[in-house]
């Protein structure tokens, strides 16, 4: 069978296959009538439609599965101390880290491909790089106007403001706990 010189747009294929209208080129239906080449396409894609059709339905998920899947509410203290938890993630980011530098070490690869390999592996550390770097720009770029903001907010308020500066010192000692512990 000779190849069509007039390519169908697919979508046009599709939509002779299910019986519609064709959407690209009005004249699709005309030519598929005159050309085996483009008939055997529609014919193809209905073909095709009719196997997905004879699948098996998706089933429906199950009513609690959001329930299932989701976290309401946030870690306790607990659960974020508790290695029962924490160790099966940390294994298998171990696990992938550990593949990931076997693979780079493999005797079956050249060096211009550990090279690649490698550069994909950094890859992640510098998006969180630039992603550090974008935000201290932030920082630095609107904390003058917070400042300002929050100064305005408690010369107004002045109960808030001796509220704040109250409140500065559990902060402080606490900063000096974390600091002792952090010496030790």
């Amino acid at each position: 069978m000779k190849s069509c010189r007039n390519n169908l747009d697919p979508l046009d294929v599709e939509a002779l296959a299910s019986g519609a209208a064709p959407l690209q080129d009005p004249d699709a239906a005309a030519h598929v009538e005159a050309c085996p080449a483009c008939a055997a396409l529609v014919q193809e894609a209905r073909r095709v439609a009719e196997d997905l059709s004879a699948l098996a339905p998706v089933p429906e998920p199950p009513l609690d599965l959001a329930k299932r899947v989701l976290r309401l509410r946030p870690f306790s203290r607990r659960e974020r101390l508790s290695l029962r938890i924490w160790a099966p993630p940390a294994a298998l980011s171990a696990a992938v880290f550990c593949a990931g530098l076997t693979t780079l070490a493999a005797p079956g690869l050249s060096g211009r491909e550990q090279v690649g390999l490698g550069a994909s592996a950094l890859l992640p550390l510098v998006g969180v790089l630039r992603s550090l770097t974008r935000w201290a720009g932030e920082v630095v770029r609107f904390a003058p106007a917070g400042l300002e903001s929050l100064s305005a907010a408690l010369r107004q308020e002045q109960a808030l403001g001796i509220a704040a500066a109250v409140l500065f010192v559990p902060v402080a000692f606490g900063l000096r706990r974390v600091l002792a512990r952090a010496r030790r």
